[in-house]
């Protein structure tokens, strides 16, 4: 009995022990079955999410690059009315501001340097609103290299910093230097800063706006050629009399409203016929275009001169009082008798003279007419008493003398 009851329990412990195995294994199954079913969306959701951000990665260039075929395809369609705005723009400074946005905006950058060539000089300037805020020669640096060859420059970019030819390269900020050129004739470069977006087409783009800029610069020049014709005299490079007229009245209008003086002082050369007879009309043309040179010189810029007409000459000189514009006349008469001009010794007087005339408004008349008249006659009371002298206009006195003037007298620019 006791062994049939070992036997019973022995059974039951066995079928305990399968029945808990089969427990356990079933347990396990299912767990198993559940990772794998987690794991499988877990590993789907990330791929999925990885998807999504490709997918925005890619929106957002297809979004970048129709903007910028936007830009490119606007410009395109509105060029004949860019092209005419750019050249009817008269004012130098205007043009360069508006050639600076347009590449700005279509090509996708915030740095646009545009260079200007100053043929007299040989370098490239940058100006900004009429002032001069850097240069360089041609040859050097991105700049001065696509001025000399006539092409395209670039310079990499690793990332972070653009490989520049150096910390003392004005031009170390720009990427991309662009020649400007019309007819093969060169006016400037165009320089860009780093793109925010590109396209493949920048190439293409910039160079079609450098032809347009070279068409506009062209016509600038040609602006600038015209009205110097109009204002300039040929031969001596100083403004003519008609233009001389014109600012005069603008200088007696501020000096009625600021209650300041304005000057004038008219000369002409002594015995110039005298010389043209002896030495022949060509060197009186280069006696008179050195003389301009030479007043030109002791001149402030805020002062005006021009030939008047023959061998004469008036300068403008705007808030200068009488006495003062007396000096400054006896400093330019000082000068010219001094300077070796080819035959002098020739000359009646034994140097090249002038007898001059001051005069100033309103002090010595009402209107520009009256007031150079009246330095005119002063002109001639110099003649009279033997040239090679100033006088002030004075009406109820003899001629003021400059030799008069008192010992130390500093003669200042004017």
């Amino acid at each position: 009995m006791n062994q049939i009851v070992d036997f019973i329990n022995k059974d039951q412990i066995v079928v305990l022990i399968i029945l808990t195995a089969v427990a356990y294994l079933f347990g396990w199954w299912r767990g198993r079955v559940s990772v794998q079913k987690n794991e499988g969306a877990t590993r789907r959701e990330y791929q999925e999410a990885v998807s999504r951000q490709h997918l925005r990665q890619v929106e957002a260039e297809l979004a970048r690059v129709n903007e910028q075929n936007s830009r490119y395809l606007s410009f395109i369609l509105n060029i004949s009315g860019i092209v005419k705005q750019l050249y009817s723009t008269v004012n130098l400074d205007d043009l360069l501001e508006r050639l600076e946005k347009l590449t700005k905006n279509l090509l996708s950058t915030s740095t646009v340097r545009i260079y200007l060539l100053e043929r007299n000089e040989g370098v490239l300037v940058e100006y900004k609103k009429g002032r001069e805020v850097g240069r360089c020669n041609v040859g050097d640096c991105l700049i001065g290299r696509a001025a000399k060859s006539g092409l395209i420059q670039t310079r990499s970019y690793n990332g972070s910093t653009i490989n520049s030819d150096g910390p003392n390269c004005p031009d170390r900020d720009l990427m991309m230097a662009v020649p400007v050129l019309c007819k093969g004739q060169l006016f400037g470069v165009i320089g860009l800063g780093r793109q925010t977006t590109q396209t493949g087409n920048e190439k293409s783009l910039i160079k079609l706006i450098a032809d347009i800029a070279g068409f506009a610069l062209m016509n600038q020049n040609r602006l600038r050629e015209w009205k110097n014709e109009a204002t300039t005299d040929p031969l001596t490079g100083l403004y003519n009399r008609r233009y001389f007229y014109h600012r005069a009245r603008e200088a007696a209008e501020r000096s009625i409203r600021e209650d300041m003086p304005v000057s004038f002082f008219i000369f002409d050369i002594d015995n110039f016929k005298h010389y043209n007879d002896r030495n022949g009309h060509p060197a009186g043309d280069t006696l008179l275009a050195e003389m301009s040179k030479l007043v030109q010189k002791v001149t402030r810029k805020s002062s005006l001169i021009a030939r008047f007409g023959g061998e004469e000459f008036i300068v403008m000189l705007p808030g200068i009082p009488k006495k003062d514009a007396l000096i400054y006349a006896e400093r330019v008469r000082q000068e010219i008798e001094s300077h070796p001009f080819p035959f002098r010794e020739a000359q009646p007087l034994g140097c090249i003279s002038i007898s001059g005339g001051v005069a100033t408004f309103p002090e010595d008349g009402d209107s520009i007419n009256r007031v150079i008249s009246r330095a005119d006659k002063a002109l001639y009371r110099a003649k009279e008493a033997g040239r090679n002298r100033v006088f002030l206009y004075e009406p109820d006195k003899e001629p003021y003398q400059p030799n008069t003037l008192p010992s130390g007298e500093v003669l200042q620019k004017t």
